[in-house]
């Protein structure tokens, strides 16, 4: 997981970094990929918060054990109705600039709407705001259902520079170049709007070198669950 790609985000200013997205995007993987990649390079002052209040595929929940094994404080509040209320704690640990925050923020909007009430905190340079779209899941297979979705998030959160990452792996059958071409789709439909996909992760079992160069753009990770096309 130490790959230059991490690397170069501890080197960078960046401190915190919030995920958002609908159910089956890969948030949740994405949020444990990072949190498990930093504690690898550097195991102090790493906080993770599961403010999921979705019902995903992968719950960060259901992995603390292996967060906390690698010395990452995980924080969760209480649960109801299965979610997590949001935990306790949040703004002082924000506000301490030498620990390293990772937040798992589902449940689409409505799930957004748990991380607005920082976002005087988290709308500076030390902060980056990642959205994750799965070209192959309902509701991200179009342009429009895009828009719709960023634009609510934008306005519930509060959290207006937003980056996205692709995430366009279809479940256990996928294949390298249905990686290249789901990206490709997206690409296709981000420049409709006038917007662009900022990274792309690719699952390290389907990375091909001659398709995927390691880079600031393109990074691999370890995914958690198989999930069908939805279609």
């Amino acid at each position: 997981m130490g790959s230059q790609f991490f690397k170069d985000l501890l080197d960078s200013r960046v401190m915190k970094y919030v995920f958002l997205g609908g159910p089956g995007g890969g948030k949740s993987e994405l949020a444990i990929h990072y949190a498990l990649s930093f504690a690898n390079l550097q195991r102090e002052n790493i906080h993770f918060f599961d403010m999921d209040q979705s019902k995903p595929l992968c719950r960060s929940r259901d992995v603390k054990k292996e967060l906390t094994d690698a010395g990452i404080h995980f924080h969760s509040g209480e649960k109801f109705l299965d979610a997590p209320i949001v935990p306790k704690g949040v703004e002082a640990i924000i506000a301490d600039r030498k620990s390293r925050i990772v937040f798992d923020v589902g449940g689409g909007p409505a799930g957004a709407c748990n991380i607005g009430q920082y976002a005087e905190l988290l709308s500076g340079p030390d902060t980056v705001v990642y959205f994750l779209i799965n070209c192959f899941r309902p509701f991200c297979q179009k342009a429009v259902h895009i828009e719709e979705t960023i634009t609510a998030i934008k306005r519930v959160s509060g959290l207006q520079e937003i980056e996205v990452i692709s995430n366009p792996f279809s479940g256990a059958e996928a294949t390298a170049k249905e990686i290249v071409l789901g990206h490709q789709r997206l690409l296709q439909m981000m420049e409709k709007l006038g917007m662009s996909a900022d990274l792309l992760a690719v699952p390290e079992h389907l990375w091909d070198g001659d398709l995927f160069r390691s880079g600031r753009h393109v990074f691999r990770i370890r995914p958690r669950v198989s999930i069908d096309s939805g279609e």
